[in-house]
């Protein structure tokens, strides 16, 4: 009977995976002694996985890649079981990584709901240069780093969605990568640095420069900056607008930082900034150094913040408005069974056991 339903479970999170991928496998991956899964071992999960599966990858003590980095070289969809957990939640274990490495052949790959010390997208030569149509989501990654390879990097796609992450670095990026697509949107962030191209969009995201360094933005050239929160604790954080040329800067709030919403070389600068208003958060204020410190506050905008309904198309300034509307405190997992109903209980020798499983798949 207990194997029985272990089955249908995984049968079930199979089910809900085919209708989110087009029926590629699922295997799933855990290092806990206290769940199950066809995997032991990540390295032996990713030797038999083939493009377009699915992992899940459970919440577990250390982490996932050991000392080594875990180089995704294939599309692969990789979800954990949390990057923040209490006690009641996988005994308050993540799925941890080291650092994910992505190559080019790693497009169409989609990256959830880890714990991640440090992400890398990087080429091992100069032919290999095109990231594309990968996502990344509902993350805490530590530090993003985006390598040029002789001056070269191209993409289709690549889009930082409703993560944690200290900073977002572009290594030697200040007149490279003008055609790529990067969307950078509803996340809360220390600082992005080094960035640059007419289609790179930060938009709808919550810098706090406390994560990382002094100042939100740093040698930003070239990108649309609209919709977001720049919270300073202190007058010693800062937006960093002078250190960027030729962006556009627009419907943003400021509160507490020691810059406001000018200088810089060339930069588009709209009148619909909101400089220095506190954006009224529902619990908590500016001082976060953590993880730990943001994850203990709200930041759920009150009635009557000045950030709602603000930002460009009437939605919400920061985290809460735009097109992937973000509460870091909300979980996204792997698909939970809710209830499982046995419709016949009683049957004789031979006879089928009938019951039905209703469950929920978590939302993007």
């Amino acid at each position: 009977m207990e194997f029985g339903i272990r089955k249908m479970f995984l049968s079930f999170g199979l089910f809900l995976s085919c209708f989110q991928i087009f029926c590629q496998d699922v295997l799933t991956v855990s290092m806990n002694p206290n769940i199950p899964a066809q995997y032991g071992s990540l390295n032996d999960a990713m030797a038999v996985a083939t493009t377009g599966d699915t992992l899940y990858i459970h919440p577990a003590k250390g982490y996932y890649d050991g000392e080594d980095s875990l180089v995704l070289d294939k599309a692969l969809v990789l979800i954990g079981g949390g990057f923040y957990n209490g006690a009641e939640e996988f005994g308050g274990e993540e799925s941890k990584f080291n650092k994910i490495v992505l190559r080019g052949e790693a497009d169409n790959s989609v990256i959830s709901n880890l714990y991640i010390e440090r992400l890398s997208f990087e080429s091992t030569n100069d032919t290999d240069l095109s990231f594309n149509n990968i996502t990344v989501n509902n993350n805490y990654i530590s530090r993003v780093d985006l390598f040029t390879r002789n001056g070269s990097f191209s993409t289709t796609g690549i889009s930082f969605r409703k993560n944690i992450i200290p900073l977002i670095f572009f290594n030697e990026w200040e007149n490279v990568g003008n055609e790529s697509v990067i969307e950078i949107e509803n996340n809360i962030i220390g600082q992005l640095a080094n960035g640059g191209g007419n289609h790179l969009t930060i938009r709808n995201n919550m810098f706090n420069p406390r994560l990382f360094g002094t100042t939100s933005l740093f040698n930003v050239n070239n990108a649309t900056v609209i919709n977001n929160i720049f919270y300073g604790y202190n007058d010693l954080q800062g937006i960093g607008i002078s250190t960027c040329s030729y962006c556009i800067i627009d419907r943003n709030l400021s509160y507490r930082v020691s810059d406001e919403f000018e200088g810089g070389i060339g930069n588009v600068i709209g009148a619909s900034n909101l400089e220095n208003q506190n954006p009224s958060f529902t619990s908590g204020t500016g001082n976060w150094s953590t993880l730990q410190l943001i994850m203990a506050v709200d930041l759920t905008l009150k009635s009557g913040s000045p950030a709602l309904n603000s930002g460009s198309e009437g939605t919400n300034i920061g985290i809460s408005g735009g097109r992937f509307p973000f509460n870091h405190l909300k979980r996204f997992a792997f698909p939970h069974v809710k209830s499982i109903d046995i419709n016949a209980p009683v049957i004789g020798v031979d006879d089928m056991l009938r019951f039905t499983i209703k469950g929920e798949f978590p939302q993007n």
